[in-house]
């Protein structure tokens, strides 16, 4: 079912909103509930309801069913005569949980379901408490269903889906019952619920700009609307789907950027970038699968995901929104945290520097000091390009204590310094140009892992930072905002399967690393050496002979020429004799020289190839690239 969005901010109604039930005893809508425990099939589910002046009180465990294996409920209950809310937008209900619980949901009427189900009787939402503290919950009609299981309460046909499932006119004038439950997720629940109202009733809902002008936190949004000139546009009639930054989100823009793009002058790039903001078409969050990409008004798109944590939104997924399914009645606005810019919004032209971008922005000036205390000025200044992966000022104060103050001491410049250009590499990267994985070389000189998914991108030597703001564009390069300091790793930090993965040359023993079931093997604590033949090599063998190995019939011969170029410890060059005959993990020996002309390998002391990369260590060893193939001696490739 449809999880309800505790909204941030309040959103005014033309008329006052219906109460339906609360708890004090003097009130016109007071109620008296009771509790009602799962009877079905030996359920084992049980709770308590308590009610005081002030709310009531719905506390049990929802435990599994023996007999069917799923877990049950717990529900409490009232009914009576109501008033007709037939022209309200949903329930509002007033409750607070001790723990995140996903099973609650509230139910109205006795309908029979639609759907078949004898005992789903009425129409179920499921909504989202908050956890400590008391908040209203708004749960749209539209949300509601009655076709629902009567085993697990999930919605089978949802209102969205099927109009016909939707809550009638006529039951909508008569709730008749007012239910809310704890279902079909075994836990231990206190839910307290201050009363039961509706939101949205009376007339017809605000438009779209109206809505942005009844909620304070929208009042920069409403500003560049009307800069932009797009107020007729956003009050006709759509639909449209808007998401909506806060005056937060705009106050975090680089320093300058919002009164440039207020000026007469620039506002065909605010009108791009607030189009940018905006679907045509509404969209609830309902609506939404795990992953879209979706065209915007202003052209581009943007990617939208939506898992238990929420929704973000943006072309890197940089904005989290925040207040979801806000109703006008030529759409909806759903409010996000950041604003995002359009890939080619106030990035086409750059006119600050890395170091000077660093400084428009608050959260960086811990960066900016430890630049400057790292005599790394001039460098981040000159042409570049450079792409910096720039930690914030709480990634800085997430070091241990004392860290920072010894970094930035004169002695230890050399350190800073190693740990700085850590985070910068040769060139401009956007994070458009990333494959799902790279391993990339640093200025520093050590590598980095580099990911890229649905939730965003890692970076780091074990992705230990998230980038939270990417593609910030500089003169001489690039600027990916991180939360967390990468510090250099004293060691390797690729096992040898992601060491030949970061190597272009090395993508035909990794093919056949992969049609060899070899990888779970190399990947493991070994130690091993590996010596690695090139693409160049493998494509010196008799024609044909590559693509025999590679097919499945041929794995256990594929399996002893790769398991020959490996031995079972690590040997690095500086550890040979001039000659020594060593035992390779398919079994048989090969002959390792170390001359003064460098170090050859053979598989019979006669066909000799030469190590042409040596001493490339891994986190389990260590790979020697080679020019050729070794062949165990009895190997018969046709």
């Amino acid at each position: 079912m449809v999880k309800a969005i505790v909204l941030a901010s309040t959103i005014s109604t033309a008329v006052a909103d219906i109460t339906l039930a609360s708890f004090g005893p003097s009130d016109a809508t007071y109620s008296t509930w009771k509790q009602q425990n799962d009877p079905v099939m030996g359920g084992a589910s049980s709770g308590t309801w308590s009610q005081s002046a002030d709310y009531g009180t719905m506390e049990g465990t929802c435990a599994i069913i023996p007999r069917l294996k799923v877990p049950g409920f717990i529900k409490a209950t009232t009914s009576g005569t109501y008033a007709d809310v037939s022209s309200c937008t949903g329930i509002e209900l007033e409750v607070r949980s001790d723990v995140e619980y996903a099973g609650y949901r509230f139910n109205f009427g006795s309908d029979k379901s639609s759907c078949g189900k004898f005992f789903a009787r009425g129409y179920k939402a499921d909504f989202t408490a908050p956890v400590g503290s008391f908040g209203k919950v708004q749960i749209p009609f539209n949300t509601f269903t009655n076709c629902w299981d009567d085993g697990s309460g999930d919605a089978i046909v949802t209102c969205a889906d099927d109009s016909s499932k939707c809550p009638t006119e006529s039951r909508l004038q008569n709730l008749q019952t007012l239910s809310v439950w704890a279902e079909g997720f075994e836990g231990t629940v206190k839910l307290d619920l201050k009363s039961v109202g509706t939101y949205g009733c009376g007339d017809a809902l605000p438009n779209i700009v109206e809505l942005a002008q009844s909620v304070p936190d929208l009042a920069t949004l409403v500003a560049a609307v009307v800069a932009g000139d797009l107020v007729t546009t956003l009050t006709s009639p759509g639909p449209f789907t808007v998401f909506a930054p806060t005056n937060d989100a705009f106050g975090a823009l680089p320093a300058g950027t919002l009164d440039t793009l207020l000026k007469p002058e620039n506002k065909a790039t605010l009108v791009d970038i607030l189009t940018y903001h905006v679907l045509s078409g509404q969209v609830l969050s309902t609506d939404l699968a795990a992953s879209q990409v979706v065209a915007t008004v202003e052209g581009k798109n943007i990617k939208v995901t939506k898992d238990a944590s929420g929704v973000k939104v943006g072309a890197n997924l940089e904005a989290t929104v925040v207040a979801a399914d806000n109703l006008a009645s030529n759409g909806v606005a759903h409010i996000i945290d950041a604003v995002m810019l359009p890939p080619s919004a106030l990035t086409a032209a750059p006119t600050l520097n890395i170091v000077e971008l660093a400084q428009s922005v608050d959260s960086l000036s811990t960066l900016v000091a430890a630049v400057v205390a790292g005599d790394l000025v001039t460098t981040l200044t000159s042409p570049g390009p450079f792409t910096v992966f720039a930690p914030t000022n709480d990634a800085f104060g997430a070091l241990p204590a004392g860290t920072l103050d010894t970094l930035l001491k004169p002695e230890n410049k050399a350190t800073l310094v190693d740990i700085l250009t850590y985070h910068v590499l040769s060139g401009q990267v956007l994070s458009t140009d990333l494959a799902a994985s790279q391993v990339v070389a640093t200025v520093e000189g050590k590598n980095i892992k580099v990911t890229k998914d649905a939730s965003g991108v890692k970076v780091g030597a074990n992705l230990e930072a998230t980038v939270v703001a990417a593609d910030n564009l500089a003169t001489n390069g690039v600027a990916h905002i991180i939360d967390a300091v990468m510090l250099p790793p004293s060691g390797p930090i690729l096992n040898i399967v992601e060491l030949a993965q970061s190597v272009d040359s090395l993508s035909t023993l990794v093919a056949a690393v992969v049609a060899g079931d070899l990888v779970t093997t190399l990947t493991s604590p070994g130690p091993f050496t590996v010596f690695a033949p090139t693409n160049d090599a493998f494509g010196a063998l008799p024609a044909g002979t590559l693509d025999t190995l590679l097919k499945p019939e041929n794995k256990a011969t594929l399996v002893d020429i790769l398991t020959f170029h490996v031995l079972p410890a690590q040997v690095l060059s500086t550890d040979l004799k001039y000659f020594q005959r060593v035992q390779t993990v398919e079994g048989k020996n090969v002959h390792v020289y170390r001359t003064r002309k460098g170090v050859f390998v053979s598989p019979d002391g006669k066909d000799f190839k030469t190590v042409v990369g040596a001493d490339n260590l891994a986190t389990n060893g260590v790979a020697h690239i080679i020019d050729g193939v070794l062949l165990p001696p009895s190997s018969v490739v046709v």
